[in-house]
């Protein structure tokens, strides 16, 4: 690294070093001032054997030691795989390709750059600014894709080809310049069309849709996303549910949170109020919440509203997001690099045991390749069967 850009990292961790503690709400809610200090003195001193990409990485673990999740360094990523990744229980798998890779779709990595992907898993780990390990499952296939982070890591040596093992065969992959999602091949919508696919990994456009299962009685909501849309605000999705549940024969209703990341949750608040009063309007009515590894920040505040308030029966995975939290986040920019830092203003206690790490549900649902490749949704056939 040349001198000049020597002085402007120094820079730039200087101004974490002061601006982070004073803007957050309670940094050192883990007793973690020392090890701030000395992990920052450290890097301090390693700067001129590192590059861009390795400092970037140092300050990202650094920040992702706090153990908030809602406070971490914003990567920034310019190159990426060509692919779609998702951690099943079976192992990490690619669920999306680019045209010209699309012979590796449904296939299991087993290592990267010869690394053993348990090996990768830890390294990248160490970046993942969470609360629980639910999180890092959610939150790694996102950065296993990102060159800048592999390289800034030491698990690649070239930013533009990546080799990637599976089935015992080993590929060399071109990375694609600010590659958009829309690019990859869908790996199984193309065969099977869109609509055997089950229901919440159906419409992933949309923040929010519904539909009546008229055999079951039953109205399923796919709340994707705690924010508004432009073709339709949540209260108006919220009176249109209200309206319909009214006129129609409707026994259980089925709340699905677990792609929900959060945004708003008072947008939600309303529904949730009218579902309390609408759930005790009649004999064997019931209301049905299913969570996951993506149900985080606000999309966690309501599952506990649906949970506390409605009585619904929570099912799924465990949440990725902790009950009692730091968020409410903010952001500042480092003078020099321009790279962002998201930070945490406010404290939820939501329940008396701050050292529960999630919202286990009630009836836990593994998340499987074999699941996900069949077009099976275990959970909702559960609820739908009883």
């Amino acid at each position: 690294m040349d001198e000049n850009w020597k002085i402007k990292w120094l820079e730039d961790i200087e101004q974490i070093k002061n601006e982070l503690p004073k803007c957050h709400k309670n940094l050192y809610f883990q007793n973690s001032e020392v090890k701030f200090f000395k992990d920052i003195e450290v890097l301090e001193n390693i700067i001129s054997k590192l590059n861009h990409f390795n400092v970037i990485c140092e300050i990202g673990k650094i920040i992702a030691r706090f153990g908030d999740a809602h406070t971490t360094l914003m990567l920034p990523g310019k190159w990426f795989l060509p692919f779609e990744f998702y951690w099943f229980e079976e192992g990490i798998y690619i669920i999306g390709a680019i045209e010209k890779y699309k012979a590796m779709l449904n296939k299991k990595v087993t290592h990267i750059n010869g690394i053993p992907i348990e090996k990768v898993i830890r390294s990248l780990e160490s970046i993942i600014s969470h609360e629980n390990e639910q999180f890092v499952k959610s939150q790694l296939p996102k950065y296993l894709k990102v060159a800048e982070v592999l390289f800034g890591l030491g698990l690649i040596t070239d930013l533009q080809v990546v080799e990637i093992q599976i089935d015992n065969r080993k590929f060399s992959i071109e990375t694609i310049e600010n590659m958009k999602k829309e690019q990859l091949y869908p790996a199984i919508v193309e065969s099977l069309g869109t609509y055997n696919l089950p229901l919440y990994r159906q419409k992933k456009d949309k923040n929010y849709w519904w539909d009546y299962l008229n055999n079951d009685k039953t109205i399923y909501i796919n709340y994707n996303c705690c924010k508004d849309m432009s073709s339709q605000i949540v209260a108006e999705f919220d009176n249109e549910l209200r309206t319909f549940i009214d006129n129609n024969d409707v026994a259980d209703i089925v709340i699905d949170l677990r792609n929900n990341l959060g945004g708003d949750s008072t947008l939600f608040e309303s529904f949730i109020k009218w579902l309390k009063i609408w759930v005790k309007g009649a004999f064997k009515r019931q209301v049905f919440t299913i969570i996951g590894r993506d149900t985080f920040s606000s999309a966690l505040l309501n599952a506990y509203s649906l949970k506390n308030d409605v009585g619904a029966a929570i099912l799924g995975e465990g949440s990725g997001g902790k009950p009692n939290c730091y968020g409410e986040v903010r952001y500042f920019e480092l003078e020099n690099s321009k790279l962002k830092i998201r930070y945490s203003t406010k404290y939820y206690k939501i329940i008396e045991d701050d050292e529960q790490l999630s919202l286990y549900p009630g009836i836990s649902f593994k998340v499987s390749f074999k699941d996900y490749i069949e077009c099976k949704d275990p959970v909702l056939e559960y609820i739908l069967s009883r």
